[in-house]
């Protein structure tokens, strides 16, 4: 079973925000986003100027089960 690459997803959601022009400019414009960041709040990126976004992950990944074959869904 391949496993999910997360780092590449997260990136790929920065690189569609950075294109929204409507939420983030460069150079930075009032009332839009000044930076998107990928990883873990820390206090570093509370220290510069807001706004900002932060993409990550959970610290628990998300589960599914698909069901297939012959039995179909069991309630």
């Amino acid at each position: 079973m391949e496993s999910i690459d997360y780092e590449s997803d997260i990136n790929r959601i920065i690189e569609i925000l950075k294109d929204d022009t409507s939420i983030f400019t460069t150079p930075v414009t009032a009332g839009k986003l000044r930076e998107i960041y990928f990883g873990s709040d820390s206090y570093e990126k509370h220290d510069h100027a807001m706004p900002y976004t932060l993409v990550t992950t959970t610290n628990t990944p998300f589960l599914t089960k698909d069901s297939f074959g012959i039995g179909g869904w069991k309630y």
